[in-house]
């Protein structure tokens, strides 16, 4: 937390606000005019171009606003796995680089155990 430091010389804490990437806030704001423009030029576009009733412009309306969330709720889906994934080898860098770091190396982690039940033929590998 960052601080504030007031007139009377006493400091406070301030809230830190999470960072939300600009990307996130591009497609909010893209979702948003298209939530609000394409319902309606869909509606106004039935009516006077097509020239159906207005029954018929409501529905086609409706159905524009379901495309549109319907669309926003893939995109979300879309970037969350990827997101998932940019973590999973994020992580798994580090851990290369911690192994790398030790000195470990992906054969001095591996430990062979010898069956003594089977008579010593089969081998079993097991990674720490």
């Amino acid at each position: 937390m960052s601080t504030i430091q007031t007139s009377d010389k006493t400091t406070e804490q301030a809230p830190v606000l999470p960072q939300v990437p600009g990307a996130v806030v591009a497609k909010l704001v893209m979702f948003s005019i298209a939530m609000l423009a394409l319902p309606l030029i869909t509606y106004f576009v039935s009516t006077n171009v097509f020239k159906f009733g207005t029954y018929w412009a409501a529905g086609f309306t409706v159905a524009m606003v379901h495309l549109v969330l319907f669309a926003y709720i893939v995109v979300a889906v879309i970037e969350d796995r990827s997101t998932a994934e940019d973590v999973a080898r994020h992580k798994k860098s580090l851990a290369n680089a911690a192994a790398a770091a030790t000195g470990e190396d992906d054969d001095e982690s591996t430990t062979q155990v010898v069956s003594k039940s089977s008579g010593g033929a089969s081998k079993r590998r097991s990674n720490k």
